[in-house]
């Protein structure tokens, strides 16, 4: 088990800029030297930075909302696990996204080992067969070891969500993807409740 220490520095938005411009962090940036077997450690717990590993959708959000739902959680990182960064709505794909971000003071990293392979994403659409789809990506994701332990890492310094499409986190891989780092670290998982499911 990986778990957060007081060791691991807290990350800095403006770590994220390059000459004014937008950075694309990688999640190699938050394995300290010589941590490669980071996921085979069993240290104890310090202070931890990220309490708790968000999850969002922007399905049915606009941009405006989807930030506003970040600052509201104080949410420092967000950690795209799409396969293909691609969106047709408006500043929802990589560059654009990575830009709105990093004016807002939230660092991006995109993930694609964590993303769901298109096969499976494929075979989902022919027949809605979820259970199907869950079994398959779990397989996957036992040999993505390695990018699983860099997140635990970065969800250890920094205060992340992980982001997806659907708004509904019980029938999206993010969710399945947050469970395999909450086993690795203890940490507790919050899907940030998308605003049309929030009852006042």
């Amino acid at each position: 088990m990986i778990e957060c220490g007081s060791h691991l520095p807290r990350s800095r938005a403006n770590d994220a800029t390059n000459n004014g411009r937008p950075r694309q962090s990688s999640l190699s940036d938050d394995l300290p030297v010589g941590r490669v077997g980071l996921q085979q450690k069993n240290l104890r717990a310090g202070s931890i930075a990220g309490s708790a590993l968000h999850t969002i959708g922007y399905q049915g959000l606009n941009l405006e909302q989807f930030l506003a739902a970040l600052h509201a959680h104080e949410i420092e990182t967000v950690v795209d696990v799409r396969e293909l960064p691609l969106s047709r709505k408006r500043g929802f794909s990589k560059k654009a996204l990575a830009a709105h971000l990093n004016l807002s003071g939230v660092r991006y990293i995109h993930v694609p080992a964590l993303g769901c392979p298109r096969a499976i994403r494929y075979q989902y659409r022919a027949d809605g067969d979820w259970r199907r789809y869950e079994a398959a990506f779990l397989e996957y994701l036992d040999t993505q070891g390695g990018a699983l332990a860099t997140l635990a890492a970065t969800a250890c310094k920094s205060k992340s969500a992980l982001l997806c499409f659907e708004a509904d986190a019980n029938y999206c891989h993010r969710r399945i993807v947050a469970d395999a780092v909450a086993r690795l670290t203890d940490m507790p998982v919050v899907h940030i409740p998308h605003p049309s499911a929030v009852v006042a």
